[in-house]
């Protein structure tokens, strides 16, 4: 990473901000006005918010004559993928159903981009987490009110496992369990930076924990750190006890695999170098860099 990358800008700001309202309100949203409560307000939310972010990243790169930057990881694959669907779209025997699905997928490539220009370092990164975090927490909570019985909308069938699983905001238990997962893994991550501020691969559970005993031990600004390790821990367990609901059997395997990568990092070898200030040194590049 440049220096170039750590130089902020007001569009960047703004940008992140669509981008964490974005989150949040996707993964909150539900609505009673459609046959399916989830699905088809998320897509649209997904596209409005695609063109609300690219148009205020376009506009403020015209306006402060800055260029857009290409995405490093795997964006001709996103591309790739993006034009094979329009394509099929356009060919298929229901042009208008399939270019309606092909949209959702047109406006999370935007998305991709938008992310990779608007977030360029770890602190930055740490916003969009903390905001995948809340909106995957109101997704929890509303699970509950389902769990309790105190659920106010009138789904169609609450006796099969689609909905006794705890299906949340998401729709589906096994759709809730590929949200909880990415949040329990942020959340992890959350709580441990605060005890290594610049680590920015996600460590392993063991770290978060390691991180509310710290402050104490430390003294100096310990209810400030207790509170930011023991936040993003609470929602941690929160995630974790909606996963058990789900019965999302691949659940504990995706998060063995995130814990395995954590450690791989630690491997001679596997250690990335920080984001901050500065070029990346010269030589291969870290096998492990997960940034």
């Amino acid at each position: 990473m440049t220096s170039q990358d750590n130089l902020d800008s007001t569009t960047a700001r703004l940008v992140r901000a669509v981008l964490c309202v974005f989150v949040v309100v996707v993964a909150a949203a539900i609505t009673p006005f459609t046959e399916d409560p989830t699905n088809v307000v998320k897509r649209l939310i997904v596209q409005w918010f695609a063109f609300l972010a690219f148009g205020v990243l376009a506009a403020g790169n015209a306006i402060e004559r800055r260029p857009f930057v290409w995405p490093r990881i795997g964006f001709r694959i996103v591309l790739a993928f993006t034009a094979l669907n329009v394509i099929a779209a356009l060919v298929s025997d229901y042009p208008a159903n399939s270019i309606e699905s092909a949209k959702t997928f047109i406006a999370l490539a935007a998305l991709y981009f938008t992310a990779a220009n608007a977030v360029r370092n770890e602190g930055q990164l740490r916003t969009i987490l903390w905001a995948v975090c809340v909106g995957v927490a109101i997704g929890s909570a509303y699970a509950f009110i389902q769990k309790v019985g105190l659920d106010p909308f009138p789904w169609e069938d609450k006796s099969g496992d689609t909905y006794t699983h705890l299906p949340g905001t998401f729709g589906n238990p096994n759709i809730a369990g590929h949200a909880l997962v990415i949040a329990i893994i942020s959340a992890c991550y959350l709580a441990s930076s605060q005890f290594r501020p610049r680590a920015h691969a996600i460590e392993p559970c063991g770290a978060a924990a390691l991180g509310c005993a710290a402050p104490i031990a430390l003294g100096c600004g310990a209810p400030i750190a207790l509170a930011r390790v023991l936040a993003p821990a609470a929602l941690m367990l929160l995630f974790l006890t909606h996963l058990y609901f789900t019965g999302y059997r691949a659940g504990p395997i995706a998060l063995a695999a995130a814990a395995f990568a954590a450690l791989y990092r630690r491997l001679p070898g596997g250690a990335s170098y920080p984001q901050g200030e500065g070029e990346a040194p010269a030589g291969p590049r870290p096998r492990a860099s997960l940034y």
